[in-house]
């Protein structure tokens, strides 16, 4: 009976043993997604209480995206999810603690991405950071285009590079149409120099307004056009001869309602019942430019 008391006690302790082992092999778990089980989330909780970096936007084109983020104290490593527009999260890379920037080339011009990144600290991955986009940019980018009609097609897509960085460096998918107009109509007002002297074919250009940091009424108009263009909003250049005196600007689609924005200043004007329409327009005798 001794014996079989002793049986007993060692059977108990080798299953315990057994049950341990299964436990810490489920902690260091992963999933075939990259995705952390319950298990090992809790033990993040408890044991590596670390946010996840910070991800974010420092560049880009219409085919390419530049990702940064901060460095997390005792990571080793980094890894970066992606996917393209509603397909499935995957792995894209895995970096040294030593790399904070990272560049992904050949993008299609089509296609939106998502990008999320998480860090390896004590042996454990942290949670994900919240995602970022590098959105496909709208816009009309064939010759004649109204961004300028003398533009050659190297310039225009100088042109739509400088818009997929304002609208992705800015992550303006998050933001509503109210903000995405007056984002840009300060970026357009402040970045961009009044100069009609030593005129070239680039003054009344996005490629001038945009590229060159400089030009005339209509460079400030056309340059807010490509913006709007590039972020989903409805905008309407107009143009005026008053006195003998020709002056452009805007008109914007915010939240349903149409708005007169001075491009040059970054003002709104005020309201216009339809955008081809003078009646309630604070100017007189424009038409809408149409191309």
């Amino acid at each position: 009976m001794k014996n079989t008391g002793n049986i007993s006690k060692i059977i108990c302790i080798i299953i315990m043993i057994i049950l341990m082992a299964g436990v810490l092999s489920t902690v260091s778990a992963e999933t075939d997604t990259g995705q952390p089980t319950a298990v090992t989330e809790q033990a993040v909780q408890t044991s590596v209480k670390v946010d996840p970096p910070k991800l974010k936007v420092g560049s880009a084109k219409s085919r390419q995206v530049t990702l940064k983020w901060n460095k997390i104290k005792g990571a080793t490593h980094y890894q970066i999810y992606h996917k393209k527009g509603k397909n499935k999260w995957k792995k894209l890379k895995t970096f040294s603690a030593s790399k904070t920037k990272y560049t992904k080339k050949k993008l299609s011009m089509k296609m939106t991405y998502s990008y999320k990144i998480r860090a390896k600290v004590n042996g454990v991955w942290t949670s994900f950071s919240p995602k970022v986009k590098k959105i496909k940019v709208k816009g009309k980018y064939k010759q004649p285009s109204m961004y300028g009609s003398n533009l050659s097609g190297k310039e225009l897509r100088k042109v739509r590079d400088r818009v997929a960085n304002f609208v992705n460096k800015n992550q303006t998918w998050r933001l509503s149409q109210a903000e995405k107009a007056e984002l840009a109509a300060q970026y357009v007002s402040r970045s961009i120099k009044y100069n009609d002297r030593n005129r070239t074919k680039y003054y009344n250009t996005a490629y001038g307004g945009l590229i060159r940091k400089k030009g005339v009424c209509s460079a400030f108009m056309r340059s807010y056009k490509a913006l709007a263009d590039g972020m989903g909003l409805k905008c309407k250049c107009i143009h005026t001869n008053v006195n003998f005196s020709a002056h452009q600007w805007c008109h914007v689609k915010v939240e349903g309602t149409w708005y007169v924005l001075e491009t040059q200043s970054g003002t709104w004007m005020g309201k216009v019942s339809k955008p081809d329409r003078n009646s309630d327009d604070l100017f007189e005798n424009y038409y809408v430019m149409k191309r």
